[in-house]
């Protein structure tokens, strides 16, 4: 009898199907079966407080260490949802929840198992199947040698579908060997999707409908054959009755391989473009990460020898392309592996995932390390336990900005699925940890997120929505803080059948990079690719600035500056201290600016990128020391439309002003309200006049003593522009602050 866990319960194969069995003799059997080695029976799943075997377990000639696979302590399916079936569906549940899977960092996709997870579920389940069709022992011998050939390493694949041709030809009603022949079409190149459906449809005719037409959906959706993949689940979802579980399942592929069939004829021309062999310097190159100037692309690479580490390289773009890439200098790169890298827009700090060190909570955790004035970058540190828990945190996006961090987390209940996960940085500590709505968030898998320096703009991977097969890459807009919008399913050809993932968009929006290779088909090189992305899946454009706060006086930058910018369409603002500051200017996006420091006049600036010329920008603001006399035009107070009552945007500057005054307790101002010509003079001055009270009495709200404090209003006496235009009304409508 097979033994497999289920959750809590314990059932055994009997004639290829599942009946329960008993927990403490299923122990002793795990027990058993490890000290007796490969001549017995093989344990598929572990009691849960087992999390890896470190010695041999073979099932059925399969050797779980030699092939580099390790058990995992997590939830199976309910002994419900498989009671009753082929031992074949429950050993596609374990690689589905993740109970067996990759030693090591298991930082790629899911095609990473493909090969070996093919045959082990081919191997089992028509084993099973050979027992309960009642084939002879040596035509049983034969197609298990023909099974060895395809999960040798490199697979024999001729020799093994010469084999099952043999076979089958002998015996046409050998159902487990048509099943296995069509699996050697369709799984091992070369492929040959007439001579696998041929195979396919015969073991269904020989008895073995469900298990040829479940893994012949599978595959043929795994290998872009759409019309095959349609056909094959509709002919599944045909049968009685199918578990509901694998029906769903079903259901999905054919309605993937319908939005795939229609998708194809649709394509888009994304100008492929391979980066130089200065990027492209060691075999695999993947993970790219874009500064916010454009000006540095980051990405991790190493070596297809099992001997190479990862390490984290940097490429300056030149006039005629990129420079060489270059190991980063300081502390951060170790004998260890650092991977899945995301680079802060200023470039001064960096977010990355390492597996299995000393300091980790669990397999694969997140690190950040700190740019240092030389240039050397730090030592890695944890990012700690609100971030990382037991279990897998990868796959790292910080803002441009580096207030909100987007990662990648294992599911807490074991169900095999990944999301993808928010928080948000607030006064230096992460909270508001939490994953992104179901809009994002299926039960399949989510990876790589990048959030575009717009703010706004989504890319992520995920295999649980319709797409193309394997994991597909998607944009969603936020709508706000908790909202999201339904993912757009990036076109074909960038989405294909094959694993695509880890694309990240340039500040401009116009161009993208992304790997493209065999990282899990086993080929040679995996490789850095540039791209144009269409205008349906671009972000807002942005601009990134650099401002520095200067005085006007000694022309040398106050370091002593306190920041804070707000974000009217979010609500959102951020401080700062220091003499400069960098942002990613959205392209139409107002920001707010007020600075302020120690001895100087309150400074306060709007921006509207009204148009993008370049990639980066360098501005200068000029900071007065406090005199009377002076005016300071409140750049970011708002009204509403022909009243006096303060629009909520409006906050953020009169909260700086308020703590501006009490920094400054012998200060005193008159605050002055000011309108264009719209109207009659008298309506105008007393609209003024309200209004500038409303800013006096905001002020008193804010502990600023009323004594320090006056108003006035001037209406449309006192214009600093012609009238005669738009631009020129909007620029007299004002509040202005004046020192007394």
């Amino acid at each position: 009898m097979l033994a497999v866990e289920v959750g809590l319960f314990v059932v055994g194969l009997i004639r290829g199907k599942l009946v329960p069995a008993n927990q403490t003799a299923f122990e002793k059997q795990v027990h058993g079966i490890v000290q007796r080695g490969p001549a017995h029976s093989v344990v598929l799943g572990l009691h849960a407080r087992v999390e890896r075997l470190d010695v041999e377990v073979p099932i059925l000639g399969v050797d779980f260490a030699q092939n580099g696979i390790a058990f995992r302590s997590l939830a199976l399916p309910s002994v419900d949802e498989v009671a009753g079936e082929n031992v074949t569906y429950v050993v596609e549940l374990c690689f589905r929840h993740r109970v067996v899977g990759p030693k090591g960092k298991g930082r790629f996709s899911p095609r990473t198992l493909q090969s070996m997870k093919r045959v082990i579920l081919l191997v089992i389940g028509l084993c099973a199947s050979s027992a309960v069709f009642g084939q002879s022992k040596s035509e049983v011998q034969r197609f298990q040698k023909a099974m060895e050939l395809l999960r040798s390493s490199p697979p024999q694949v001729e020799k093994a579908r010469a084999a099952l041709h043999k076979l089958t030809a002998s015996n046409p009603s050998y159902a487990a060997a048509w099943v296995g022949l069509g699996e050697a079409y369709s799984a091992f190149a070369p492929f040959d999707p007439i001579q696998a459906r041929e195979a396919f449809v015969r073991g269904a005719a020989a008895g073995a409908e469900r298990q040829a037409m479940f893994r012949w959906m599978h595959n043929a959706m795994d290998q872009g054959w759409y019309a095959h993949a349609d056909s094959a689940a509709s002919a599944y979802l045909a049968l009685p009755k199918t578990p509901g579980a694998q029906r769903a399942e079903a259901e999905k592929i054919r309605a993937s391989a319908r939005f795939a069939q229609s998708a194809v004829l649709r394509p888009e021309d994304y100008a492929f473009r391979r980066l130089s062999d200065s990027v492209n310097r060691l075999d695999m190159n993947y993970f790219p990460s874009i500064s916010g100037d454009n000006s540095t692309l980051y990405f991790t690479a190493r070596q297809r020898s099992e001997q190479s580490d990862e390490v984290i390289l940097a490429s300056q773009r030149t006039a005629t392309g990129w420079a060489d890439a270059l190991a980063l200098p300081g502390s951060l790169n170790t004998r260890g592996n650092e991977g899945a890298v995301s680079i802060r827009g200023d470039q001064r700090v960096m977010a990355f995932a390492a597996c299995e060190r000393g300091d980790g909570y669990g397999s694969c955790d997140i690190y950040f390390s700190i740019r240092r004035a030389d240039g050397t970058w730090s030592e890695a540190q944890n990012a700690g336990p609100v971030i990382n828990t037991t279990q897998w945190e990868s796959q790292p996006c910080l803002s441009a900005d580096g207030r909100e961090l987007f990662f990648v987390r294992e599911s807490r209940q074991g169900q095999g699925n990944a999301n993808i996960w928010r928080a948000v940085l607030r006064e230096g500590r992460w909270v508001d940890v939490q994953p992104l709505p179901t809009t994002i968030n299926t039960l399949g898998m989510e990876s790589t997120p990048f959030l575009h320096a717009d703010g706004r703009s989504l890319y992520f991977a995920s295999d649980g929505h319709l797409g193309l097969g394997g994991t597909d890459l998607y944009l969603s807009r936020r709508v706000n803080d908790t909202t999201w919008s339904v993912p757009q399913h990036l076109a074909y050809p960038l989405n294909d059948h094959l694993d695509n993932f880890g694309l990240v968009v340039s500040p401009d929006g116009a161009e993208a990079f992304l790997a493209r290779g065999g990282m899990f088909e086993g080929g040679d090189r995996v490789d850095l690719y540039q791209l144009s992305l269409p205008k349906a899946f671009r972000p807002t454009p942005i601009l990134w600035w650099t401002v520095w706060v200067v005085d006007r006086a000694t022309r040398k930058p106050v370091a002593q500056s306190e920041w804070s910018i707000s974000d009217p369409e979010r609500a959102a603002t951020v401080a700062h201290r220091g003499p400069n500051y960098q942002v990613a200017l959205p392209l139409g996006s107002p920001r707010g600016f007020q600075i302020q420091a120690p001895g100087y006049q309150i400074l306060s600036e709007r921006k509207v990128l009204g148009e993008r010329s370049s990639d980066a920008r360098t501005d200068t603001l000029w900071l007065e020391p406090i005199k009377s006399g002076q005016r300071t035009r409140l750049e970011n107070v708002y009204f509403a439309t022909d009243s006096d009552v303060l629009l909520p945007e409006s906050r953020p500057e009169l909260q700086s002003l308020a703590a501006w005054l009490n920094a400054n307790p012998s200060v005193r101002v008159q605050i002055q309200g000011h309108t264009d010509n719209q109207g009659s003079a008298a309506y105008n001055l007393d609209l003024s006049r309200r209004r500038a009270e409303g800013v006096y009495r905001e002020l008193i709200l804010q502990g600023v003593d009323s004594n320090r404090l006056e108003f006035n209003g001037f209406g449309m006496s006192k214009p600093v522009e012609s009238n005669e235009t738009e631009q020129g009304r909007a620029r007299n409508r004002r509040t202005e602050v004046l020192i007394l």
